[in-house]
């Protein structure tokens, strides 16, 4: 979620590395798009290396990107793809916008993460303004290392929180780096650039212990919220603002 996006993705990259190799995800669409509920959404799950990125559009391959990066992006619009065709009835490659965002089609509002395994992407269909919404995955076997990284992640108030947690407190960092990716996601696009880790942050919402349930503390519209599980061996989160 830091603005600084190459930045963002060396620490995936880092944890994904940390974790060796990762297991697959095989879970259902419904239980993803259980956590956005009580919005409808369209969810499409693929595999990294399911498809290959020579047989995406020409217009949306990559060039000079690695084997691995072709691998995640295929399989990112390939989730794309079974998105949009759930909601809408029809496949569609979303372009990509300047920034390299999926350029959604009218009327669509959607998000996209991946794992290194496994690509998900949830859709809904809404008028604009609409709401906006952000799925993020991680892998728990990244919680690890994203522990060691926690001081770069949470700001102090978060950091007591999570040493008072009766959770884990590797699970506790985990689940608050995918909120906050998830949250960055859904956040309104002008004040994306102006977000980062520690420009944030999240509070636990009391209530059930699964799924956690968050809410904006700082720096985050008050209407977003977060609700974060695990789902298979990952930690899934899902964001829905509302302007």
């Amino acid at each position: 979620m830091a603005h600084d996006a190459a930045g963002r993705e060396r620490m995936k990259a880092r944890t994904a590395d940390a974790a060796g190799i990762l297991a697959t995800a095989p879970y259902a669409p419904g239980s993803v798009a259980a956590l956005f509920a009580p919005l409808p959404v369209s969810v499409g799950i693929a595999r990294v290396g399911e498809y290959d990125h020579d047989e995406l559009p020409a217009g949306l391959r990559l060039s000079g990107a690695g084997a691995r990066r072709r691998a995640e992006f295929a399989a990112g619009r390939l989730a794309a793809h079974r998105a949009l065709a759930a909601a809408t009835g029809r496949g569609h490659w979303p372009a990509r916008t300047a920034t390299g965002a999926p350029d959604w089609p009218p009327g669509v509002h959607g998000s996209l993460s991946h794992s290194g395994t496994t690509a998900v992407c949830v859709v809904t269909a809404a008028p604009e303004p609409g709401p906006r919404i952000g799925i993020d995955i991680e892998p728990l076997a990244s919680a690890a290392a994203l522990h060691r990284a926690r001081h770069l992640i949470a700001r102090p108030a978060e950091l007591t929180v999570i040493t008072r947690s009766p959770a884990p407190p590797q699970r506790a960092v985990l689940t608050l780096f995918s909120a906050k990716e998830a949250a960055y996601k859904a956040a309104p696009p002008a004040l994306q650039p102006r977000l980062s880790f520690r420009a944030v942050a999240l509070a636990w919402i009391p209530g059930a212990a699964a799924p956690h349930r968050l809410r904006p503390a700082h720096g985050l519209p008050a209407a977003l919220t977060v609700t974060s599980a695990v789902v298979a061996d990952h930690v899934v989160s899902a964001a829905v603002h509302h302007p």
